[in-house]
């Protein structure tokens, strides 16, 4: 292909805690039909870098979120590193959804390289499947024609590079669209550990955030018991700040998740809540708060950006004023409220800078969790 240009995903050094799947909450009297989900994750190519385990536990976290909050749900297919051919998908899709019918709503989620190119003048992209063999560029128009054919509502959640340049091709009203990014943008993955065994999507942990760890008035304002796309594209939208996602509704702002009664994950600080940036002199001031159900250690990062990317290895790291005892950053229960300062020679060459909110768990607080990522500029926090 003339002028073919392949566009990574970035890598960020960071570990993941997975929360555990709970139980799953009873549908609204309004969200009728049957869930089928199919949940895809690649790690392993032939043409570009591994992100091994990023897109594997992409998919665990993913199946348990769809297992937990959306009701009705037949069945929950996990695929990791295949099919690796379009005619395999296409099959594997058929397969899934086989029952489905006009009232019910298959979701799918991909999890994979995304490559740009430009060609004849025209700006074009495709996700990466890869088996370990075979090796296939899919094409968004491609994926479109094989879910045309399944009945009822269709939901895809995209967590690759460029994903958002696929929002065009499912422009229809049985279409939902979550993508991670913008069609020239990178979605970020963080992986750590000492064989690099430790990692996830940014996109990814945003969604299972927001879902898990919100206060159920952020989540689902009008206290329905229902999560739209509207609702759920704006809590996300506090706290992920890596990429800027993208969200196709297809003319509809129905309900896409379910809240069950009980919170479904013990490992997120919680409710956590952005005040608003002030200015002091030439210093920029974001205020927030959030709860603790146990003691738990937390530190603030600062990545600026640097040739248009986020320069990750090169970030501050403050651990947070408190202390428990001699250990700084150690913060016992209970509500907290903090304030982080940036100077404007901090901004850095683009004048922008990603707050990083990361809690410390694990033995000894050695697996870092984002709990959340802001943008902020001299202009405001994004």
């Amino acid at each position: 292909m003339k002028g073919r240009r392949l566009l990574p995903a970035a890598i960020m050094t960071l570990a993941l805690a997975v929360c555990p799947a709970g139980r799953g909450g009873r549908a609204p009297d309004e969200i009728r039909g049957t869930n089928r989900c199919l949940v895809i994750g690649y790690d392993h190519f032939t043409s570009m870098p591994d992100t091994a385990p990023c897109s594997a536990n992409n998919v665990e976290i993913m199946a348990a979120l769809l297992s937990d909050y959306t009701p009705e749900t037949e069945r929950v297919i996990r695929r990791v590193d295949g099919p690796g051919t379009g005619e395999e998908l296409e099959e594997l899709i058929r397969d899934t959804f086989r029952n489905a019918g006009e009232a019910d709503t298959s979701y799918v989620y991909l999890s994979t390289h995304g490559v740009a190119w430009a060609e004849d003048g025209a700006e074009r992209m495709a996700f990466l499947l890869c088996d370990g063999t075979a090796e296939t560029e899919l094409e968004p128009a491609r994926l479109r024609e094989m879910l045309d054919a399944v009945p009822g509502r269709k939901v895809l959640i995209l967590d690759a590079c460029h994903s958002g340049a696929a929002l065009a091709a499912f422009d229809g009203p049985e279409y939902r669209v979550m993508a991670s990014g913008r069609a020239d943008e990178d979605s970020y993955f963080w992986m750590s550990g000492p064989d690099r065994d430790t990692g996830t999507g940014y996109f990814t942990s945003a969604l299972d955030g927001a879902l898990r760890a919100s206060l159920r008035e952020q989540i689902d304002p009008d206290g329905d018991g229902r999560v739209t796309m509207a609702e759920l594209r704006a809590r996300t939208g506090e706290i992920y700040g890596a990429s800027d996602a993208q969200w196709l509704t297809g003319g509809a702002d129905d309900a896409l998740f379910s809240l069950p009664e009980e919170p479904q994950c013990e490992e997120r600080i919680r409710g956590l809540t952005f005040d608003g940036l002030t200015r002091e002199e030439d210093t920029l001031v974001l205020s927030f708060r959030f709860s603790l159900d146990e003691a738990t250690r937390m530190e603030y990062r600062i990545v600026t950006r640097k040739d248009g990317k986020w320069d990750f290895e090169n970030a501050s790291r403050l651990p947070d004023r408190e202390r428990t005892g001699t250990v700084r950053g150690l913060l016992s229960p209970g509500d907290k409220t903090r304030k982080i300062r940036i100077s404007a020679d901090s901004l850095g060459e683009e004048g922008t800078v990603l707050l990083q909110i990361i809690s410390l768990r694990g033995l000894h607080g050695q697996v870092p969790v984002l709990e959340a990522s802001r943008r902020i500029s001299a202009d405001g926090a994004e």
